[in-house]
């Protein structure tokens, strides 16, 4: 067959749809359809990426999602456990210094100079030879009822700190007492402060000087208090020699 003709008969087939001109190295239909299937290669690599892409941000969204969540449970649970500590301590362990209303009688009053009157008398009556040397630093108190001072050792919690020589010893003692129950009826809505201090005492058992807190109730009977063990008793039973008292 003529070459001619044949390459004629090629170009008038219906079926044909390849263009002639480019057969060529380049553009031949198997290089064609080889470019096509490249870029449809291309395509699902494209699109498989980006699934395996979804996946991987889906899984590391449960797990940060997770991790939230672990975090805030354990957030929750040392908030329980903070709150459950300061429950312990403030409630049960150290009982907080509450008021409750109670008709505590006000209306006893010594003044300054009644005061350093009455205490010298008092030391004298139960068989001291000399006067005490007092220190008083408002002008008028009031004289508290016993009944008031007794509740007010049944929350404190001086006497279970430790006694340390020259750093917590009887004196420490005595003035955080001191300074507790003035805090303590600080609430009460009252124009003077209770007749309550520290007293300096001898004890002849053991040739020490020693301190304690006192107080004079509203019948007029002088009471000590010994901190380190919350004993309330009339101050000469206690068997000490005063000779100093601040208020």
């Amino acid at each position: 067959m003529n070459k001619n003709n044949v390459i004629k008969d090629f170009k008038n087939t219906d079926n044909n749809k390849i263009n002639l001109n480019s057969l060529n190295k380049r553009g031949s239909p198997r290089r064609v359809l080889r470019s096509g299937n490249r870029i449809y290669d291309i395509n699902s690599l494209e699109e498989k990426g980006l699934n395996d892409i979804n996946k991987i941000m889906t899984k590391e969204s449960k797990f940060n999602n997770r991790l939230i969540c672990i975090l805030f449970l354990i957030i929750f649970i040392l908030l329980i456990v903070i709150v459950s500590v300061l429950i312990y301590f403030l409630l049960v362990k150290g009982k907080p210094f509450f008021m409750e209303k109670q008709n505590y009688p006000n209306n006893v009053i010594m003044e300054r100079n009644n005061f350093y009157i009455f205490f010298n008398k008092y030391i004298f009556s139960i068989g001291q030879n000399r006067s005490a040397n007092l220190i008083v630093n408002d002008y008028k108190y009031y004289l508290p009822n016993k009944e008031l001072v007794e509740n007010f050792i049944k929350v404190n919690q001086v006497e279970k700190m430790n006694y340390i020589k020259e750093k917590n010893d009887c004196d420490n003692f005595s003035f955080i007492l001191y300074g507790n129950f003035l805090e303590y009826t600080y609430k009460y809505n009252i124009s003077y402060a209770y007749l309550f201090g520290v007293i300096y005492s001898y004890d002849f058992n053991s040739n020490l000087n020693h301190l304690i807190n006192f107080f004079i109730d509203d019948k007029y009977t002088v009471y000590c208090i010994e901190p380190q063990n919350d004993r309330i008793d009339v101050c000469e039973n206690f068997g000490y020699e005063f000779y100093r008292a601040m208020i």
